[in-house]
């Protein structure tokens, strides 16, 4: 229930006892000469004895920008450099793929940078192709039949030697082809008029490469096969071939010693059989697998996969889209799972089902992934497993650069169960429009028992900014958390709405030149360790049902140290410490311009309540609409701090006592040093007991 005042703040503002201190304007015994502002604040209003404030930017920063203490200038953030193919987002926020909105069929593809379809290959250029040794054309007469002119590609093959050329015109072929020698090529004319499919009741690959290297298939289409090509130890690329409507996987690699490159391929719509799992191309059991300028597109279970230690993908200028969830279930774009590693580059992972990316380790395999320049955008909701996650990493290790993730169903981005992730230039974008409307939209962060550092993230317009759970340790620096959503609840259905950051009991965050803006109900809330240096925290707001607006609360025993960071524009509470023996050491800060909450109500620049202890040096509370400092049941030192303008400078109740002292905090004792300045307050000192904010109501289970 909601606490209202119990004195009208006219009596409180006439209200004046005789603690410490007489005249407003004086320390607390005696005049003092204004003092220097750490670096990156400067006097308030230009006038050094009403204390520091932050030196920001004079206007609102426009998207991809943030204010940052210390600059006049706003400062670039997130994802800034749209790599060629992609362009920024709408919002101003990130990047988006400039790609075909919907899948393209036949032997046409997607191409980053087109919003077109465009031809795979070229039907109309010169062939055969130049060294061509053997020639296939299914409309052969018996006459045109000669050692090397034949009409099916296995015989061909049946006669090649190593480093044979097969040139296939034009036609439908239904073949199985095992390559046993080196340097065998197989060129078609195109892949639109090129057609390989599957003989009515086979069930296999059309191409089987096994220890051979040099193996090159180009300009061709494959159609109806179970694994269409199968690279089982060998080396072999593929070029500008287009493999749909499969079972199990188009491409498979795998075993030591295979190595397959794909260039300009299409792999569409493979289905799973009764093994229960498909795949675009499936890589494993220590295969390298290197994928350029290539689409993957609806296939079922999982785009684009790998598996097994020593065996990795990398994923450049490519497009993996439309994962297709089989019995309802997944549809994840990339998946590397038990010590696999992918590097994705400049590549679009879109409109996928349960997650963009996956990395999911198990036992001492640590599966790694590396995502660069690139995009992971509208993951779409797995009802089966009830997941909707852009990127997750579970027990590997990830690194992303100047990308953006965004849009998912339920989380952009998760770190979890011993997880690492380093995190740079990176936008994690929240939906324009939430695609589950019980969720307010996707959750921006997710630590849980992992360990992330950040720095240049921005997180903007999520559910919520950031969820630091178990023992969590965050590292964010030089980042932004702005514009989470507001809803009529700060907790349903199993999720917070609105906070900037949450910091559970056991986990730690580090903040470091960083900036939450635009928050719901709190910017920060702490039941954990926290650190801010260089932080600035604004223009929090309740969430719609009137509760919060504060920008840090540290409550159920937290530790918060926060140095040369500001507090301005937030409404309720700038700063609480309270309950379970809450500690708070502050130093060299600015708690500036707290408003009253949506009741009219509090206006607290900093409360310390039950049982909380605090040490406050060299730190400015300012134009706090009710209290400055209030400390109920609480102990606090405060030194060489300014308390200006605010309607009451200072005020205690429930127990604690007032007065002038440079000792340590202790319990029920809130000392104020001689040299800390009370500048024209409307009222020095308040009386009488008033309502002050309860603390935020943490679920057992986040606590």
């Amino acid at each position: 229930m909601r606490r209202t005042w119990l004195f009208a703040l006219a009596a409180l503002l006439a209200a004046c006892s005789s603690d410490p201190g007489s005249a407003d304007g004086e320390a607390a015994s005696g005049s003092a000469s204004a003092r220097l502002c750490a670096e990156g604040f400067a006097p308030v209003e230009g006038d050094a004895t009403l204390g520091c404030g932050p030196i920001l930017p004079p206007d609102a920063c426009p998207a991809g920008t943030r204010a940052a203490i210390g600059s006049t200038e706003c400062v670039a953030v997130g994802a800034t450099e749209c790599a060629p193919g992609f362009a920024k987002d709408a919002t101003g926020w990130g990047c988006d793929a400039v790609i075909a909105p919907a899948a393209c069929s036949g032997a046409t593809r997607e191409r980053l940078g087109s919003r077109t379809c465009e031809p795979l290959s070229d039907c109309n250029g010169p062939f055969p192709p130049a060294g061509a040794t053997l020639f296939v054309n299914a409309a052969y007469t018996d006459g045109q039949l000669d050692a090397t002119h034949l009409r099916t590609i296995a015989g061909a093959v049946d006669v090649a030697k190593s480093g044979a050329l097969i040139a296939v015109e034009s036609g439908t072929y239904e073949e199985h082809l095992v390559l046993a020698d080196n340097g065998i090529r197989i060129v078609g004319r195109c892949a639109d008029k090129v057609v390989i499919r599957q003989k009515a009741g086979a069930n296999g690959s059309a191409v089987e490469v096994g220890r051979h290297t040099g193996v090159v298939l180009q300009d061709l289409s494959f159609r109806g096969y179970n694994g269409a090509v199968s690279v089982l130890g060998g080396g072999a690329k593929l070029r500008s071939l287009l493999i749909e409507d499969g079972t199990v996987a188009g491409v498979v690699a795998a075993n030591a010693g295979a190595e397959v490159s794909l260039e300009n391929v299409v792999v569409r719509r493979m289905r799973a059989t009764a093994s229960g799992q498909a795949f675009g191309v499936f890589a494993s059991a220590g295969a390298k697998v290197e994928i350029a300028d290539s689409v993957f597109a609806g296939n079922e279970f999982v785009n684009v996969g790998a598996t097994r230690p020593n065996t990795t993908v990398r994923l450049s200028r490519s497009i993996v889209r439309d994962g297709k969830p089989l019995e309802r279930a997944f549809g994840i774009g990339v998946y590397i799972a038990e010590g696999a590693s992918v590097v994705v580059e400049e590549s679009a992972i879109v409109d996928n089902s349960a997650s963009g990316v996956s990395v999911f380790s198990q036992g001492t395999a640590r599966s790694s992934g590396s995502i660069k320049r690139s995009v992971v955008r509208r993951t779409k909701h797995d009802p089966v497993n009830d997941v909707g996650r852009g990127v997750e990493v579970t027990s590997g290790k990830l690194t992303v650069e100047q990308s953006t993730i965004g849009e998912s169903a339920q989380i952009e981005l998760i770190v979890s169960t011993g997880a690492t992730a380093e995190l740079a230039d990176v936008t994690l974008l929240g939906a324009s429009t939430p695609t589950r409307v019980k969720d307010r939209g996707a959750l921006g962060l997710v630590v849980d028992d992992s360990k992330v550092k950040t720095r240049g993230l921005a997180i903007v317009s999520p559910r919520a900014g950031v969820e630091l759970q178990g023992k969590g340790v965050l590292e964010m620096e030089s980042s932004l958390v702005f514009g989470t959503r507001a809803a009529p609840l700060v907790y349903e259905h199993g999720h917070w709405i609105g906070l900037g950051i949450l910091v559970e009991s056991k986990a730690t965050l580090s903040l470091t030149g960083s900036t939450i803006q635009d928050a719901r109900v709190a910017a920060l809330l702490v039941t954990g360790k926290a650190t801010l240096l260089d932080t600035l925290v604004r223009g929090t707001r309740p969430a719609l049902d009137g509760v919060g607006g504060r920008g840090l609360s540290l409550q159920n025993g937290a530790v918060g140290d926060v140095s040369r960071s500001a507090f301005v524009d937030n409404a309720e509470t700038g700063v609480v410490a309270m309950l379970g023996g809450t500690s708070l050491t502050m130093r060299e800060s600015s708690i500036v311009g707290t408003a009253l909450d949506a009741d009219g109500a509090f206006g607290i620049g900093l409360l310390l309540g039950g049982d909380a202890l605090a040490s406050v040096e060299e730190t400015t509370i300012s134009g706090s609409k009710g209290i400055g400092l209030a400390c109920a049941a609480a102990g606090a030192t405060v030194r060489q701090a300014t308390i200006s303008r605010n309607t009451v400078g200072v005020h205690v109740q429930d127990g604690t006592s007032l007065a002038e002292g440079d000792g340590e905090a202790a319990a029920s004792a809130l000392l104020i040093s001689s040299d800390t300045r009370f500048v024209g307050n409307s009222t020095r000192t308040g009386s009488g007991p008033v309502a002050l904010p309860p603390p935020i109501e943490v679920p057992r289970a986040d606590r």
